[in-house]
């Protein structure tokens, strides 16, 4: 069981990830016990906003890189921050509790799977999630 806490776009066609529940974390909150229970109908609140000013978002793929320490690697593709994704993180920046500077990226799952999927040019995001442990609140994007 996961007690972690995020806002997250959810692709279009995840053919490239080799994980469960491909993703781009628009801003990791921390989690479950560092919330309080009312921060949940907040957060989709802040979701629901940010994603009405971003519609769906089609991101350019910029490469492939690694992540993480010794014990969990994973293989990610990196993705163009446009300004309307700069915005939306913006919107929700109050929520954040992650040690380390907005990178967008989507994992493609662990270390060494990179080599075994075909990389997109572009990912589309046509919903948003949060992600409240293993609950999982998820809004359609439309124009």
């Amino acid at each position: 069981m996961s007690d972690g806490v995020m806002i997250a776009y959810l692709p279009v066609n995840s053919e490239w990830a080799r994980q469960p529940l491909p993703h781009m974390t628009l801003v990791y909150c921390g989690t479950i016990g560092d919330l309080s229970p009312t921060a949940k109908n907040r957060l989709a609140k802040d979701a629901i906003s940010a994603g009405m000013m971003t519609g769906p978002i089609g991101l350019e793929v910029t490469g492939v890189d690694t992540f993480g320490d010794s014990f969990e690697r994973v293989d990610v593709i990196t993705l163009f921050s446009t300004p309307r994704l700069l915005t939306a993180r913006k919107m929700v920046e109050n929520w954040n509790a992650s040690e380390h500077p907005f990178n967008p990226h989507a994992t493609i799952g662990p270390e060494g799977t990179a080599s075994e999927v075909v990389i997109p040019p572009m990912v589309y995001f046509d919903r948003i999630m949060v992600g409240w442990g293993d609950e999982r609140m998820v809004f359609n994007l439309s124009r």
